[in-house]
């Protein structure tokens, strides 16, 4: 099986994808403001995940891989997807509220969460934790010779590093004690870049983020794991060096 693509699926086109959802949670998957990540491969449904965006959190509703497929490491790909998609809305924190359902509690403990009974969720309020290690990775930024400015958005601490003509906006998610994931966002504007061309452009460049075509130009986007130790090098080396490289290779490649 090749890698599958996982998509934000809108209300009105859920309809093939019911049988991924757990009984009990169809008023759920109906309503907008819920949100649902589909693994798709060949436009066959694999595997969903319901959850529902709130102020700084996102609340997983349901984690659910057809049987044929399952065993393949697909339900952690939807759960990578939806601790993207949380960076993305600003959201500090990844609950679980997941019906009683076989594998998927063992899923989620082994995922990271910690011991679900029936009817509990689990917070983690990351807060404290993701502005420390904005402020480490800023201070090890300086010292590589970036130039760093903060912001914030919504209550998210968010960094914009820049080296020469090369600007990243970074930002931490962290949804245990010992783990947290940086998401990283470069914008390549003012080309009419399309998607067939962004996709040339990520073969022909490989490296960490996913490229594709944004309104106002083309946007590469990436995801980094750490572990509770921050290591300054290990994240400049292992991550946003080939990020860098990765972004300097695209804008060859679309603007010769």
């Amino acid at each position: 099986m090749n890698q599958p693509c996982v998509y934000l699926i809108p209300p009105a086109q859920r309809g093939p994808f019911c049988a991924l959802i757990l009984p009990g949670l169809e008023e759920e998957l109906s309503r907008p403001e819920t949100e649902l990540l589909a693994a798709v491969e060949e436009d066959t449904p694999l595997g969903a995940l319901l959850a529902v965006p709130q102020k700084e959190r996102y609340e997983l509703l349901s984690v659910f891989v057809s049987e044929p497929f399952r065993g393949m490491g697909l339900a952690r790909i939807l759960l990578e997807a939806a601790r993207m998609r949380a960076l993305e809305l600003g959201c500090s924190r990844l609950t679980a509220a997941c019906r009683e359902a076989p594998q998927t509690h063992p899923f989620l403990l082994h995922a990271g969460f910690p011991i679900l009974l029936s009817g509990q969720t689990w917070n983690f309020d990351a807060s404290a934790a993701v502005l420390a290690r904005t402020d480490a990775l800023a201070e090890a930024l300086m010292q590589d010779g970036w130039t760093v400015s903060r912001e914030t958005a919504g209550e998210q601490p968010l960094l914009r590093a820049l080296q020469g003509e090369d600007a990243v906006e970074l930002s931490y998610g962290a949804f245990s004690p010992d783990s947290f994931n940086l998401f990283a966002q470069c914008i390549l504007p003012a080309q009419p870049y399309d998607a067939e061309r962004a996709a040339a452009a990520m073969e022909d460049a490989p490296g960490p983020a996913v490229v594709e075509a944004v309104e106002g130009g083309l946007a590469l986007a990436a995801l980094w794991q750490e572990e509770s130790a921050f290591d300054g090098e290990r994240t400049l080396r292992g991550f946003l060096r080939p990020l860098l490289d990765q972004l300097r290779r695209c804008r060859s490649l679309l603007n010769a």
